[in-house]
């Protein structure tokens, strides 16, 4: 899910379904549609990578959204805030000032 273009078919293929499949599960069981699910786990991936890893606080926010899969880093921005209820910007520096004390 870290891939820049990772797909349905992509997850379809390396679980040996089809990716009519993969859409009915993810909707079933985590009430959302496929980009929203990668989006999701993409979020938590870098949140985590932060919280665990206080050296990537200081990194720029295009090499964090590089690094967890995203195109753009207005893509990233704008993903984060909807998952987070504020800018990864906003989250880091509230999160270094946690470390800071």
């Amino acid at each position: 899910y870290l891939e820049k273009n990772f797909t349905r078919s992509n997850l379809a293929a390396l679980l040996e379904t089809n990716s009519w499949y993969i859409s009915i599960l993810l909707q079933k069981h985590r009430g959302k549609q496929f980009s929203d699910y990668v989006n999701h786990i993409r979020i938590e991936y870098i949140v985590k990578l932060l919280y665990d890893n206080p050296e990537y606080l200081k990194y720029k926010i295009n090499y964090l959204s590089d690094l967890c899969g995203f195109t753009s880093h207005s893509r990233f921005a704008q993903i984060f805030k909807k998952e987070k209820g504020i800018s990864p910007s906003e989250f880091i520096s509230r999160l270094s000032e946690r470390h800071a004390s």
